[in-house]
């Protein structure tokens, strides 16, 4: 039997596969003349927008960057998406962040179809890099160095933000990943910021 490869994407992945879907669902069921309601909302959507910005930064410096070293062609491709969807990003985060109440049904309507549009593409290009990109990764690293990405993108960032990808990622794991996920944890995290984890792993499961 063919030995487990360590896969990048696994964890961030699903994470933001869980948060977009949640962020689609909500944004098509709230209630439009509902203030409180909005500003859930765009909670919610701009704390999204910052995981789908530190992924692309992190993937950019750690997997991309190393990979285009040895492989540059095979980034190409993946590149482009990034700076459209980006692109697309941006201009849902600016209609984000002007919404209020006192918009209409059709505005929030046209927002959840831009959202919908993005989450498919964004479904595709994730696809593109479970697939082409980490056979190109598993082609040229080895998992010591995959490992390396790892550490070197968990000790980028701050803890809560660290925390705002559990939020996400934790609930969309398996029972096997979750054992894995606190395994690394236990063994790399101070005793502290262990705890927290230990913590939010119940209030997320």
């Amino acid at each position: 039997m063919q030995n487990q490869r360590i896969n990048i994407y696994t964890f961030p992945h699903k994470g933001l596969r869980n948060g977009l879907s949640q962020l689609l669902v909500n944004m098509g069921n709230v209630n439009h003349n509902d203030e409180s309601d909005i500003q859930d909302l765009k909670s919610q959507s701009l704390e999204l927008i910052h995981l789908l910005q530190l992924h692309q930064e992190s993937e950019h410096n750690h997997v991309m960057l190393p990979l285009s070293q040895r492989v540059p062609d095979a980034v190409i491709d993946c590149h482009k998406e990034h700076q459209s969807l980006h692109t697309t990003l941006l201009t849902i985060e600016q209609k984000l962040r002007v919404l209020s109440s006192n918009d209409s049904a059709y505005a929030l309507s046209a927002l959840y179809s831009e959202l919908a549009i993005f989450f498919a593409h964004y479904l595709l290009h994730m696809h593109h890099e479970e697939t082409t990109i980490n056979e190109a990764i598993w082609a040229h690293f080895t998992d010591e160095e995959i490992l390396g990405w790892q550490d070197r993108i968990m000790s980028s960032l701050s803890i809560s933000d660290q925390m705002l990808w559990f939020k996400y990622i934790i609930p969309a794991l398996d029972p096997m990943e979750r054992q894995i996920l606190m395994g690394g944890i236990k063994a790399n995290a101070p005793a502290d910021v262990f705890e927290q984890i230990s913590d939010a792993f119940s209030e997320y499961c």
